[in-house]
């Protein structure tokens, strides 16, 4: 292995323009992988990608960010989410907040990219580049859920149901409604996402959005721990001091029983 002579080999095909390597040479000059990190130069190659000809690929080396597509990726419109992330990301030093949002847009207008929504919506959230504004925030965040939903792309709810339902749950731009966090997650338990099971388990705990009952409580922990995880065992073990033996056990019958929702 040897990423120095991978980069300059690369570098080579990528300047008789060779898209996957000009993808190769900006992701190892962004983050550094056989050469210097140099975010300008990096930028300057994801300038390139953004303005060829739409081309789509499945895999490209390794890559790193929203990889889990099954679906092929238009180049442009990863180099416009890429440039959208360096852009308006503090740590890459080349904030340009203008430019950043319109690569973003750019991606979710000419390609429904939910990773483009969510970073505009994370961008306004935190105001690092952008002007902070949880009201933006929150409507980035909602057309990436109502997207996930709508295209069934279970591979990135779990990020965007997170973001959504912060928002419901802390009231940041939207009115505070827990029972709207909750009813974020209850379609990823059902479908047997474990994340979302140990959300619905917190909340049943604690009575948020949802009348408190522990019996409800343990039996979505217990399904959530069955598939591993320390803080879902936690959670189970601690309920058990609050239910009868025969809750209990009811509970676990219910839990032998259940069978993850197939749509």
């Amino acid at each position: 292995k040897n990423e120095s002579k991978a980069f300059d080999w690369a570098r080579k095909a990528a300047e008789k323009g060779h898209a996957p390597s000009m993808v190769y040479v900006a992701r190892a000059l962004r983050d550094g992988l056989g050469v210097d990190p140099d975010p300008s130069a990096a930028v300057r190659w994801y300038e390139k990608l953004a303005v060829l000809p739409e081309q789509s690929v499945r895999e490209i080396g390794q890559r790193d960010l929203y990889s889990i597509l099954s679906r092929s990726i238009c180049l442009p419109d990863e180099a416009n989410i890429e440039l959208g992330i360096m852009y308006l990301s503090p740590k890459f030093d080349v904030v340009n907040a203008k430019r950043g949002e319109e690569c973003l847009v750019k991606a979710w207008n000419e390609g429904g990219w939910i990773a483009a929504a969510l970073e505009i919506g994370k961008a306004y959230l935190y105001g690092y580049a952008l002007p902070k504004s949880d009201i933006i925030a929150f409507e980035w965040f909602k057309r990436a859920y109502d997207s996930t939903i709508e295209d069934g792309l279970t591979d990135f709810e779990e990020e965007v149901c997170g973001w959504l339902a912060y928002c419901y749950e802390a009231g940041v731009g939207v009115q505070k409604d827990t029972q709207m966090a909750f009813a974020t997650y209850k379609p990823g338990a059902d479908r047997g996402e474990q994340w979302a099971q140990l959300k619905l388990a917190i909340y049943f705990e604690s009575g948020q959005g949802v009348a408190r009952d522990y019996q409800q409580a343990y039996f979505w922990a217990n399904i959530a721990a069955s598939k591993g995880g320390e803080k879902a065992c936690e959670l189970r073990d601690r309920l058990e001091s609050k239910l009868t033996k025969s809750q209990i056990a009811e509970s676990q019958r219910w839990a032998a029983k259940w069978k993850p929702a197939t749509s």
